[in-house]
């Protein structure tokens, strides 16, 4: 039984990704994910998994805001939940990518991400673009094998960890945070909200607003299993 990559709040390191390449197989690589920095070791759920969607307010990139209740009236929702640098969660992305075209005419659906990122940080990636201290758009078209990121993406209110830098060196991706000024509110980070204990997560629920999925880590050997296992649960419930 392959088990699923997950990534979990942790102590600091920012090394996102390394890459070596064998003296035999130069074009061989092997990616190694780490831990970003998300606080001190140890953080634990403050509550159980959500069994409802929750009344909560989020925002797009464009600062507009609205409430998940609003999003998910009388729609089967699919929720993904990730952050950069996580691995695991933008090799998820190509899957992702495929439920999203199949489901985002449908009016029955809302399909939707939310990112512990802050939007100023997550913004080139939405854009599709580089800039010189941010290369995740990059890093996107090595994991997820795509070259056009196109998920709807959404922020919750009150977190502050932010990213300064994000970038391609000779050993990999690796990226640093600004300094912490204050405390972090652990309590409205999304593994907090709804109850689930690592990236990348999906939550769906049915048109009721009831939680009919959770599954955290991802894998490519399970992929097509897990696609096909979504499909038939919001097929089954429109």
């Amino acid at each position: 039984m392959t088990r699923s990559k997950i990534f979990r709040r942790g102590k600091v390191s920012t090394a996102a990704n390394k890459v070596f390449a064998s003296n035999i197989m130069r074009t061989l690589l092997f990616i190694a994910f780490s831990l970003l920095t998300m606080g001190s070791l140890g953080q634990k759920i403050l509550k159980k998994p959500v069994k409802v969607i929750p009344q909560l307010s989020v925002y797009d990139i464009n600062g507009d805001t609205t409430n998940l209740k609003i999003i998910s009236n009388n729609k089967v929702t699919f929720i993904d939940f990730w952050f950069i640098p996580c691995g695991p969660c933008f090799v998820e992305m190509n899957m992702l990518h495929r439920l999203y075209g199949k489901y985002k005419d449908d009016p029955n659906v809302a399909f939707l991400t939310i990112t512990l990122t802050d939007s100023a940080f997550a913004r080139p990636l939405i854009e599709n673009r580089n800039t010189g201290s941010n290369e995740t758009y990059d890093y996107f078209k090595k994991l997820a094998g795509l070259d056009k990121f196109t998920l709807p993406v959404f922020f919750l209110n009150g977190i502050d960890t932010k990213m300064r830098s994000f970038k391609k060196s000779k050993t990999g991706f690796s990226g640093q945070h600004e300094p912490r000024t204050q405390e972090i509110d652990y309590t409205k980070f999304p593994d907090n909200k709804f109850g689930f204990s690592g990236y990348p997560t999906i939550l769906i629920f049915d048109r009721k607003g009831n939680l009919i999925y959770n599954k955290t880590g991802f894998t490519k050997e399970g992929e097509r299993q897990q696609q096909q296992k979504i499909e038939a649960l919001i097929n089954s419930n429109l």
